[in-house]
C-alpha cells in the first residue's frame, strides 16, 4: 500500500512544507564540501578536536557490552567505550548520547518509496524558505546520508502529519486512505 500512496503526491511539496528546498549540485561525494554522516564543519574537515559536547561528539567505539538483567518492562545493559585520544575521563554521573543511524535496509526501502533510489549518492543542497527554520542537518549531503544519519524513519508517523499528507493528494483512493488513517 505505500507506494501507491506515496507515487500520488510530490515529495517537493512535503519538504516545502516543512519550509525547506532541496536542490540538487553538481558536487561529487568525494568533494571534501559534502558531508558524509559527519556532526560538523570541523569534523568534516577532519578535525576532532575538544572540547567535546553535543555540538562536537566524540564518537567513541563501544567495546563491551553485556546484559545485567532483564524483566518484561525493563532491561539493564553494561556497556564500555573506548575513549582513547579524547581527552575524556570518565566521571561518576556522565552521561553518554547514542547517535543511531536508520539500517540499510531501511533506507534502501525509503529511497525505494520517494523515487531517490539512482539519486541516492547525488549531492543536494538545502535552503530555508522561513528564515527562522532552521536546517534539520549539515548541508551539501546526499540523499543517501541525509535519510541514513539524520531522518527518523522508523518512528511512528503521527496522526497530525497523516491529515497534512492529505493536502497534498489529488482526489484518489489514496486520498481517501490517508483521511481514515489521519482520522482513527
Amino acid at each position: 500500500m505505500a507506494p501507491s500512496l506515496t507515487m500520488q503526491f510530490h515529495f517537493v511539496k512535503i519538504v516545502t512544507f516543512w519550509l525547506f528546498s532541496i536542490s540538487e549540485s553538481d558536487l561529487t561525494t568525494s568533494d571534501p564540501k559534502v558531508f558524509l554522516g559527519e556532526a560538523n564543519k570541523l569534523q568534516l574537515q577532519g578535525r576532532f578536536q575538544q572540547p567535546f559536547n553535543s555540538h562536537n561528539p566524540f564518537h567513541a567505539q563501544m567495546v563491551a557490552s553485556r546484559q545485567i538483567f532483564k524483566t518484561k518492562d525493563r532491561n539493564c545493559i553494561h556497556m564500555e567505550f573506548d575513549l582513547t585520544g579524547s581527552g575524556l575521563e570518565y566521571v561518576t554521573g556522565d552521561h553518554v548520547s547514542i547517535m543511531p543511524i536508520n539500517s540499510g535496509i531501511e533506507v534502501d526501502r525509503f529511497l525505494s518509496v520517494f523515487g531517490l533510489t539512482f539519486k541516492r549518492d547525488t549531492v543536494i543542497d538545502i535552503e530555508t524558505i522561513e528564515k527562522t527554520a532552521k536546517l534539520p542537518f549539515p548541508f551539501p549531503t546526499t540523499y543517501d546520508t541525509a535519510v541514513q544519519y539524520k531522518r527518523e524513519i522508523g518512528a511512528p508517523v503521527s496522526r497530525q502529519f497523516v491529515q497534512q499528507l492529505t493536502q497534498y493528494t489529488p482526489p484518489s483512493d489514496a486520498k481517501a486512505e490517508l483521511e481514515k488513517l489521519g482520522a482513527d
